[in-house]
C-alpha cells in the first residue's frame, strides 16, 4: 500500500470517528456531562495510552527537548489545546451547528498558511476544490440560527489554530518523533487548560451517572484513535489534502443523525455532502498530462 493510499484511509478514518463523536456527546451530556469536560476526559485518557505505545515502541512519551524544538513543540500543544477550548467556548454563545461550520473554515486556512508563510503553490484544480468544498460546508449551516460575534470569533479562530495545528504537523520538523510522543505533549497542554476552563466556566463536574461515566470514557479513548490516525494521516499525505479529507466528519455526522439518532435529513445538507465528495474526488483524480 502507497504512503499515499495509507494517508487517505487514515485520515478520511479519523474523520469518521470525530464524525460519530456528537452521538457520544449527546449521551454524555444527557447523563450530566459537558464537551469540555469530554474534551478534558480525552485529554486525560491520552496520557497512558501514548505511554504504553511509546514504550512498546522502545521510547520515552517525553521527546528530548532541545533549545530548537521545544518553542515549536509547545506551539503545536497550544495549537491542539486552544482548538479544543476555543471551539466548545463558542457552543455557550451560538448553536453547535453554526459554531461547527465556522470551525470548518480551516481547509481554506490550511490552503492560505502554506501559501503566505511557506510560499505553497496552489494550481487551479486544488482551488477549484477548495472553493467546492467551502460550498458544501457551507450547506451544513443550519437555516435560521443566529450568529453571536463572539461566537463567531471564537468559532472562527478555532479554525485558525486547528489550520496551524495541521500544517505544523507536516512542516514543524518532527518527522523523527512518534505520533505517541507528540500528542503526549499535546495532552498535557491541554490537561491544564481545559482543567482551568472547566473550572471558571463551571463545567467542572464529577456529578456523573454511571452510564455518562463509561461513554465518556468510551468516547475519549474513541477520539484518542481519531486525533493519532489525523497525525499519521497528515504525515503520509501532507496537510493540505488531509484538511480536505477531513471534511468528511459532518458527512459522517449527517449519516449518522439520520440512521442512528433519526433526526430529520436536511435537503440541502445532502446537496452540500455531495460536493464535498465531488470536490475530494476531483482532488485525487489522477492528472492527465499532453502527449
Amino acid at each position: 500500500m502507497s504512503q499515499k493510499t495509507k494517508g487517505t484511509a487514515l485520515t478520511v478514518l479519523s474523520a469518521v470517528i470525530f464524525g460519530l463523536s456528537p452521538m457520544w456527546a449527546g449521551v454524555f451530556r444527557r447523563g450530566g456531562g459537558n464537551p469540555m469536560l469530554l474534551t478534558l476526559f480525552r485529554n486525560i485518557c491520552f496520557l497512558p495510552i501514548c505511554i504504553v505505545m511509546c514504550r512498546r515502541a522502545g521510547r520515552s512519551p517525553l521527546p528530548t527537548l532541545t533549545k530548537g524544538r521545544a518553542p515549536r513543540l509547545l506551539l503545536l500543544a497550544l495549537f491542539s489545546a486552544g482548538t479544543q477550548v476555543l471551539l466548545f467556548s463558542s457552543y455557550r454563545y451560538m448553536a453547535t451547528g453554526v459554531c461547527t461550520t465556522v470551525h470548518f473554515v480551516y481547509p481554506l486556512l490550511v490552503f492560505a498558511i502554506g501559501a503566505v508563510v511557506f510560499h505553497d503553490r496552489i494550481d487551479r484544480r486544488a482551488a477549484v476544490c477548495l472553493v467546492l468544498c467551502m460550498i458544501g460546508l457551507l450547506c451544513f449551516y443550519p437555516r435560521g440560527e443566529q450568529i453571536s460575534l463572539t461566537g463567531f470569533t471564537l468559532a472562527l479562530c478555532s479554525g485558525l489554530t486547528f489550520a496551524s495545528y495541521m500544517v505544523m504537523l507536516e512542516k514543524g520538523g518532527f518527522e523523527d518523533l512518534l505520533a505517541p510522543q507528540l500528542q503526549f505533549c499535546c495532552a498535557a497542554v491541554g490537561i491544564v487548560l481545559c482543567t482551568v476552563c472547566c473550572a471558571v466556566t463551571g463545567n467542572l463536574t464529577l456529578a456523573l451517572q454511571p452510564g455518562a461515566w463509561v461513554v465518556g470514557i468510551f468516547a475519549a479513548c474513541l477520539m484518542c484513535g481519531g486525533v493519532l490516525l489525523l497525525q499519521y494521516g497528515v504525515r503520509f499525505v501532507g496537510a493540505r489534502k488531509a484538511s480536505l479529507l477531513s471534511t468528511f466528519e459532518p458527512i459522517t455526522s449527517l449519516v449518522v443523525g439520520f440512521t442512528v439518532m433519526h433526526e430529520h435529513l436536511d435537503v440541502v445538507a445532502v446537496l452540500g455532502a455531495c460536493v464535498i465528495l465531488s470536490s475530494v474526488l476531483l482532488f485525487y483524480a489522477p492528472v492527465r498530462t499532453k502527449a
